[in-house]
């Protein structure tokens, strides 16, 4: 090569060098992704949750996690919400608003006879299932809760008391008067206006990340510490396995914000 010819190579040496480096970072760049779209209630998608889950914690059916949370689970429970035609799955921990409604619904895998309790927003406690000549005891399968027909309607409608509620599950193999007289006595005192379901809470500052043993503490006695019971990895479902006592105890967490 002669001098001159070493010389013109050296600019299309370093243009090429150049326009090789320009399409390998077009090569690796991201393509450019537009703005999350507001969901249908307001809330912003983002790629970190499924794409049916708001920001108020609304999953919907077909995007839930269905392994089980605790093996050989006989029971698991969910809380609904409607959207238009459809139900959509309110997680443990989600966001209500007033004049918003759900129901409870509850997987059974074998024969059990079932109360459900609830604490609303300004403390009180009520029996919301069985209620009237509504049978306790249910057959495996998947069952609503209230049912159809019942005195409380279909769907449970949120009143103006805001707060955390508290939805329990109690699920046993035997009636549960006879299989635990004094859960029973403290439904019947529930049912009646006497009873509570937790106590006060005496730190209501505390941290919310621990609601769930939170909560646990400030249950009766008689509610605490029975069988297995734990949230899918997605909050989706509570599943639980009754203790030697047949009875276990499943609890959902919510928070009822004014509309």
């Amino acid at each position: 090569m002669t001098p001159h010819n070493k010389f013109l190579a050296i600019p299309w040496a370093a243009a090429f060098a150049l326009l090789l480096l320009l399409a390998c970072e077009e090569h690796g760049r991201a393509p450019a992704t537009e703005r999350p779209q507001p969901s249908a209630d307001g809330a912003e998608a983002t790629a970190a949750r499924p794409t049916g889950l708001t920001a108020r914690g609304i999953l919907r059916t077909s995007e839930v996690e269905e392994e089980l949370a605790v093996e050989g689970a006989e029971i698991s429970m969910r809380m609904l919400t409607p959207h238009g035609d459809n139900f959509h799955v309110a997680i443990d921990g989600a966001r209500l608003k007033s004049g918003e409604s759900f129901v409870v619904e509850v997987d059974l895998r074998s024969p059990q006879h079932l109360t459900l309790l609830y604490r609303s927003g300004d403390g009180s406690s009520a029996v919301l299932y069985p209620r009237g000549d509504e049978p306790a005891k249910l057959e495996p399968g998947t069952h609503r809760l209230p049912p159809a027909g019942s005195p409380l309607g279909d769907l449970l409608v949120l009143d103006d008391n805001t707060g955390e509620e508290v939805l329990v599950l109690i699920s046993s193999r035997d009636p549960l008067p006879s299989s635990d007289p004094a859960l029973g006595g403290l439904v019947e005192e529930i049912r009646v206006g006497k009873g509570e379901l937790v106590e006060d809470d005496p730190e209501p500052t505390v941290q919310r990340h621990d609601r769930r043993k939170r909560i646990e503490n400030r249950k009766k006695q008689s509610l605490r510490s029975r069988g297995v019971e734990r949230p899918r990895s997605d909050g989706s479902s509570i599943d639980a396995k009754p203790g030697d006592d047949g009875i276990a105890v499943l609890t959902i967490i919510f928070d009822h914000v004014a509309s």
